[in-house]
């Protein structure tokens, strides 16, 4: 387990199986060799990263065959893909709420295939995202 917080927070600590990174501005807070891919680790099963300055996931965020929950939630992202052939094959929850997200892009094959809850509120779509269509989940 690996969870990184702001000094003096309250919150509990995360399953084993997660990352946190919480209310820190990375590459500021943390030495300016820190990454947040330096993190990726094959077995994670929750990866949590609301709450922080991120502008962009490294695409090897995809490659997690063990990821169920994704939280990117109050960020700078501006776009999501998952372009690459089974990306995120297991992962149930994607919250990429309150963000600056225009475009939302799957075009891997078989890509996001277990999604069942994805939030994308307060973003900046103009149009449900077409590649979400063919999903069916709680939103």
């Amino acid at each position: 387990m690996i969870c990184i917080l702001k000094v003096g927070s309250q919150r509990s600590l995360p399953p084993r199986d997660s990352i946190c990174v919480h209310d820190l501005v990375l590459g500021r807070v943390l030495p300016p060799f820190f990454h947040v891919s330096d993190f990726l680790v094959l077995s994670l099963a929750s990866h949590r990263l609301e709450d922080n300055e991120i502008a962009s996931l490294p695409d090897a965020i995809q490659t997690l065959s063990s990821l169920r929950i994704l939280n990117v939630e109050r960020n700078r992202l501006t776009t999501f893909k998952a372009s690459l052939p089974g990306a995120l094959p297991r992962l149930q929850m994607l919250a990429l709420g309150s963000n600056k997200i225009s475009s939302f892009e799957v075009t891997g094959e078989g890509a996001l295939k277990t999604l069942r809850r994805l939030d994308l509120e307060d973003n900046d779509l103009t149009a449900w995202p077409i590649d979400l269509k063919r999903y069916a989940f709680n939103i």
